[in-house]
């Protein structure tokens, strides 16, 4: 087999190629990124075995997957993860980085990490840009509310810019300076409103529901745009061995410093996908909706604050999601947990 590793970079990538049968450098060059430049470089390799291709996953990796799917094996690799095995090495450049992975390579150690499909990849990218266009709409109407404080007025999220707000807002003898502010705000809000229909547009002829969503639509608070982020944040759930490790991959768990026998945890790890995280958190400001969830809320609210109840609850649906996909079975209410009573009926589902 011939092993590349490929460090990219935005202007130029590094390749390091190596015939794992004979032991001979085929490749140790710096070319352009660009799609024909390394196609070119790649060519000595062709036509003497299986290739494969390893490179670190980031932004546009997903491009460079697909340009270079035809040629053999493409595997995109966790950079936090390949840092582990490379230790605090102070020898860094782009061979070596190249050429560990082609070390990393022939011993079949790639940490592998998950790029899906291009459909996958464009559908995710479309529904991120929605909760951009919403946290834009968000911040305007925090500012609205503020000019509405400047003369004593304190106004409720969702009545900043309706349509009765629109005309408050016109009869409201405001200052020349707030009466500009406010003009531009509530223009720009009706701009952004429109994208957000085009967007949603969209994703209703890109996102086909099916059974995963259907899924998660069932958990409480996430109503069906949180179960398409959910699905496409997760892509394949079947790569999770567990509800666990899904928590993990959202960065829903605690860090840890174990030594010697000795323990401790702190604050969550925040890696993986944020915005996973974020609906997980939005999901959760809703656990009211579920009597369930709501007992778990309280109890850990009353041990712990309000704060890491909230983020207790988002990694327990998180975890109760992975097992309604396992077991195939929508979610259903149950009692609150009771004190003697096992734990585990609070984290998932039975399985049938």
């Amino acid at each position: 087999m011939i092993h590349v590793g490929i460090d990219l970079h935005q202007k130029s990538s590094y390749l390091y190629a190596m015939d794992d049968t004979t032991g001979e450098l085929l490749l140790n060059e710096e070319v352009p990124s660009e799609r024909q430049a390394l196609l070119d470089c790649l060519e000595p390799c062709r036509g003497r075995g299986d290739l494969r291709l390893v490179l670190e996953a980031c932004g546009f990796a997903g491009y460079w997957s697909d340009v270079l799917d035809p040629l053999g094996e493409v595997v995109a690799v966790h950079p936090k993860h390949v840092k582990g095995f490379q230790g605090k090495d102070k020898k860094k450049n782009d061979r070596r980085d190249a050429q560990f992975l082609v070390d990393l390579s022939r011993l079949n150690r790639l940490p592998r990490a998950y790029l899906g499909t291009t459909a996958e990849r464009d559908l995710k990218d479309l529904l991120r840009y929605r909760v951009g266009l919403v946290r834009i709409q968000t911040r305007l109407r925090v500012r609205l509310r503020n000019v509405a404080q400047r003369y004593g007025t304190v106004l409720a999220a969702s009545d900043v810019d309706s349509a009765k707000a629109r005309r408050l807002w016109a009869e409201w003898e405001l200052r020349d300076p707030h009466r500009l502010i406010v003009d531009q705000l509530l223009e720009v809000l009706a701009e952004v409103g429109n994208r957000v229909a085009v967007v949603e547009e969209q994703l209703g002829k890109r996102a086909v529901k099916n059974r995963t969503v259907d899924l998660l639509d069932t958990l409480p608070g996430v109503g069906l745009f949180g179960a398409l982020l959910i699905a496409a944040e997760i892509g394949d759930w079947q790569r999770f061995h567990s509800g666990e490790a899904l928590a993990c991959f959202a960065g829903l768990v605690p860090s840890e410093e174990s030594s010697g026998g000795r323990t401790q945890r702190g604050r969550i790890t925040k890696e993986g996908s944020s915005y996973l995280r974020w609906m997980m958190g939005q999901a959760a400001l809703h656990a009211d909706q579920s009597p369930r969830l709501a007992a778990f809320h309280a109890r850990v609210r009353e041990r712990r604050g309000a704060m890491k109840a909230r983020v207790a609850v988002a990694r327990e649906m998180l975890v109760i999601a992975w097992h309604l996909l396992r077991t195939d079975t929508p979610y259903e209410e149950r009692p609150p947990w009771q004190p003697g009573k096992s734990s585990g009926q609070l984290a998932s589902p039975q399985t049938p």
